[in-house]
């Protein structure tokens, strides 16, 4: 029995290692081609098509090809230090905030995100805007895990492990862990940092440990997601040590609410439903 239970253990770890080669390889090759990153601009650039204060720079799509990409020119400062920011007449503490916003809205509204937001990517300017760059690196996110990942903060949040362990349970099925491992590691995450303001960094460096440890899989996807806001995290909190992310994960519940009720998002439901009562008739 303990030779099957090790070679299932090593099966799963095989298919996780496999799932994360995948995911860089795939993330390799779209940096390789400026088509893609071109492409991506457009996308990020029409997802805040209705917020100025996020600048995505023109691609000049005559003199682009897979080997050359020509954008705008932005000029700006690099999000490294509050005092270098007040330097340049832009408020830190409005950058943060924005920072949070766009972040947050790419991840749990948009479903298409910048998956490496690091300083050198990023440039403030005047205004308190702040423009992105380097769009090689786009992670996405299904509606489902949307849902998921919103679950997984708010249980964290409110301290409640039967929560958690429900959406720990979906993300780690398939990977043989008896349903009483999973709560024991949700207890165990809720008690280190659950109920009150939630050090990202610091919890995902607890948080994926115990999920190795467990035998459980965190699927790519997440991985992706938990970097870009481990990454985001460390630039606002540089630039504005006040700055705390699990607070504005809980303002941004307003405009999820708000992107819920939108005709946007309706809009497609609404035509699916229509389209099978034609088909039903």
């Amino acid at each position: 029995m303990g030779g099957t239970a090790n070679q299932g253990h090593r099966a799963q770890r095989e298919t996780e290692i496999g799932h994360r080669q995948g995911l860089v390889t795939e993330c390799i090759l779209e940096e390789l081609d400026f088509t893609s990153e071109g492409r991506n601009a457009d996308r990020l650039r029409g997802d805040f098509v209705h917020e100025p204060r996020v600048v995505v720079p023109e691609i000049h799509w005559a003199w682009t090809s897979e080997t050359l990409l020509v954008m705008d020119y932005i000029d700006g400062v690099a999000p490294r230090d509050g005092d270098t920011l007040r330097a340049a007449g832009i408020d830190p503490a409005a950058i943060a905030r924005l920072g949070a916003e766009a972040v947050l809205d790419m991840v749990l509204i948009n479903g298409r995100f910048h998956a490496d937001p690091h300083p050198g990517n990023l440039l403030c300017l005047d205004g308190n805007r702040i423009a992105l760059l380097d769009l090689g690196m786009i992670g996405h996110v299904s509606p489902r895990r949307r849902e998921e990942f919103i679950g997984f903060v708010q249980s964290l949040n409110s301290g409640d492990p039967a929560a958690l362990a429900e959406v720990l349970a979906i993300w780690s099925a398939g990977s043989g862990v008896a349903p009483e491992r999973v709560h024991v590691t949700a207890e165990r995450l809720v008690a280190r940092h659950g109920g009150g303001r939630i050090v990202l960094s610091a919890m995902v460096a607890d948080f994926l440990p115990m999920m190795r440890d467990e035998g459980m899989v965190l699927p790519p996807d997440l991985l992706l997601i938990f970097k870009a806001l481990v990454t985001i995290d460390g630039v606002l909190s540089a630039i504005y040590p006040e700055f705390d992310l699990s607070a504005a994960m809980r303002r941004s519940a307003f405009r999820v609410a708000q992107a819920r009720l939108s005709p946007e998002h309706w809009g497609p439901v609404l035509q699916a439903l229509a389209w099978g009562a034609r088909e039903g008739r």
